[in-house]
């Protein structure tokens, strides 16, 4: 190894233990959401995928590697959320330090590690980072497949990759199969072939055990399909036109705005100029890198406008890359910087977004309302379960207690099981309606914000901790609770 080669490695391991240093005293210690729950289901009870996504564990496709891992964490660690959030907080760091070293073979070293420390320090880099979610196994992923995919060399080994890395996070292989076919195109049929067969032999690796675990491939199979028509039909805009889009487009921007900061100014004035460049000239091309870069972000950019993006952390699958376009356009506009220029635009990139999830609770709140891209806000939501679920142990019995939610369901489920709980979350593009008889229950506690009484005189807000609420009203055994859209209200039985 050349001492080049043993500065760019030093560099990376500092860039992975900082990043891991700086998650550690912002780790979440409750679950996060819905899909957080299934997570730690399938390390308490088992992985087995279902076609209900309330009974999977988790839910379909069931990213078993991902699980397995969490596994291993949760043996040495003894609970469910610290291995998930471990997983988060390495798998976070080890994608800064591998955007360190792919950046290197692009730009200099000074704008390379710019963009991987800019990378680590982005608010919602940062606030998935400290969750139990899989988003930043979904960015380590991006990168890794997509530069192998990039730099184009080892097709063979970088499709046996692909096909054995997405079983991990499946959506992968959507995601990434055009840049993977980009690769392979300076290459004759006697080596796609075997590329081709390589990424089958990849998914048969995670396809079989997932099958296994799931009541076979039919059941497996099965609860896959219903899964994807399932959010086609909900949030696609083929099935829901242009509110759909209006939607998905809007949280897409949303959240590569909040994760690129500063850094977007210099791609979207990279890309401008192409296109003025390409206007002027039409016959003039592109170069590999750049071309490559589209096919690597444009497919899932446009999957989550016009199909579904139900977290900000889905952009974390081309935030990598988006990082990494950004450098090239820094380095390809810039000469020498004056050491006063390389600082402010560190400041900006680097320590603004750091000390905003750090310290910039207050500008969140202020811009964009409940957005919790900040330490102040995960504690906040650590703080709010905890209280919630203390709150009504405290207060109200199990058999005579009714627990309304929405996104917070399963955490009610997870936290509060000896409660009985009601789901209900109306279609976002669609009228909907439901009422339910209460037989037993004689309490009726809403806990997700959403939610929001039909007629104030209904309901009572009981403050249980400083800024965390429950809504709570009485009910007779006569009665109906209805649910309209976000609204709730209490009707009189219907006389038969």
């Amino acid at each position: 190894m050349s001492a080049a080669e043993r500065h760019r490695g030093l560099v990376a391991a500092v860039v992975f233990a900082a990043v891991v240093a700086l998650r550690l005293p912002f780790a979440t210690t409750h679950l996060w959401a819905w899909d957080s729950v299934l997570y730690a289901r399938a390390l308490e009870r088992g992985f087995r995928v279902a076609v209900d996504p309330v009974m999977s564990r988790p839910h379909p496709p069931g990213y078993v590697w991902y699980v397995a891992v969490a596994d291993a964490a949760r043996q040495v660690l003894g609970d469910s959320n610290a291995a998930l959030v471990l997983v988060s907080i390495v798998a976070g760091a080890a994608c800064a330090a591998l955007l360190w070293l792919v950046a290197l073979r692009h730009v200099r070293p000074a704008v390379a590690l710019l963009a991987a420390l800019a990378f680590a320090a982005s608010p919602v880099v940062w606030t998935y980072g400290e969750v139990a979610y899989p988003y930043t196994v979904l960015a380590l992923l991006s990168l890794g497949l997509g530069s192998a995919f990039l730099r184009g060399g080892a097709p063979l080994l970088a499709s046996l990759a692909f096909g054995v890395l997405s079983g991990a996070r499946q959506d992968v292989l959507l995601l990434l199969a055009p840049l993977w076919l980009w690769s392979l195109r300076p290459h004759s049929a006697r080596r796609v072939v075997p590329a081709a067969a390589l990424v089958a032999v990849g998914l048969l690796t995670w396809y079989l055990p997932s099958a296994l675990l799931s009541g076979g491939a039919v059941a497996y199979a099965s609860a896959v399909l219903r899964q994807s028509a399932k959010v086609g039909s909900t949030y696609s805009v083929p099935a829901n036109g242009l509110a759909a889009l209006a939607y998905n487009a809007g949280l897409t921007t949303e959240a590569l705005g909040w994760g690129l900061g500063i850094l977007a100014v210099p791609l979207v004035v990279a890309i401008a100029r192409a296109g003025v460049r390409r206007l002027r000239a039409p016959a003039a091309g592109f170069d590999a890198l750049s071309v490559g870069l589209l096919v690597w972000t444009a497919p899932a950019l446009a999957f989550y406008a016009l199909v579904h993006i139900g977290e900000w952390g889905y952009v974390l699958s081309v935030l990598p890359a988006l990082f990494l376009a950004s450098a090239v356009a820094i380095d390809r506009a810039i000469g020498g910087l004056t050491p006063r220029r390389w600082a402010a635009l560190a400041a900006a990139s680097v320590v603004a977004p750091a000390l905003l999830f750090c310290v910039g609770d207050g500008a969140y709140q202020a811009v964009v309302g409940d957005a919790e891209f900040s330490s102040a806000g995960l504690a906040r939501h650590d703080a709010a379960l905890a209280a919630r679920a203390a709150y009504v142990r405290r207060g109200y019995p199990p058999g005579s207690t009714l627990i309304v939610a929405r996104d917070d369901y399963l955490l009610v489920r997870y936290y509060l099981p000896e409660y009985h709980a009601m789901y209900w979350d109306p279609d976002p593009y669609r009228r909907e309606a439901k009422r339910a008889r209460m037989l037993r229950a004689t309490n009726v506690l809403v806990f997700t914000a959403g939610l929001r009484p039909a007629h104030k005189g209904d309901v009572r807000r009981i403050r249980v901790a400083p800024g965390v609420d429950v809504a709570y009203f009485s009910i007779d055994r006569s009665s109906v609770l209805e649910l309209d859209g976000d609204q709730y209200a209490v009707r009189e039985m219907p006389a038969r």
